[in-house]
């Protein structure tokens, strides 16, 4: 369950990283 926190860390990385120039 905790990779499914791991996972969920890295989609919103990925969202703020998108969202920055």
């Amino acid at each position: 369950m905790i990779e499914r926190g791991k996972f969920r860390s890295l989609t919103l990385i990925n969202w703020y990283s998108a969202f920055l120039p």
